[in-house]
């Protein structure tokens, strides 16, 4: 295999684990999800290849977007200058917090904002 293919299925790989991490999943959980051995979870997640299908079945399980867990998708960065993984992780963040952590989360963001109007 390529090393450009190589470097592809460990990004996916990198992902699926950061979202699984994020997530509170073990290998064994995830595996159980999909019906596949966790040794398969573990070996896609230090690069193997897998079917089209494991990966649909583990963003399914992941309750992400298939396209979120390619490399080339966690590092573009959206006209807004916001990288995908960093808007991914946010979201699944903010998702998985009380409201009264939203409502310190949105004045840390919203301080940030008043401070560095520009972005920079």
């Amino acid at each position: 295999m390529e090393a450009k293919n190589i470097r592809f299925y460990k990004g996916i790989g990198k992902n699926i684990k950061a979202f699984r991490k994020l997530k509170h999943i073990s290998t064994e959980q995830l595996a159980e999800k999909i019906n596949i051995a966790e040794g398969t979870i573990k070996n896609i997640e230090s690069g193997a290849v897998a079917s089209f299908q494991v990966y649909y079945d583990i963003a399914q399980a992941l309750q992400v977007s298939l396209d979120s867990l390619t490399p080339d998708f966690m590092s573009s960065t959206s006209a807004s200058g916001i990288k995908s993984t960093d808007m991914q992780l946010f979201i699944e963040i903010y998702k998985n917090t009380s409201s009264n952590e939203r409502e310190i989360l949105m004045k840390v963001i919203k301080s940030f904002h008043v401070s560095c109007p520009d972005g920079d």
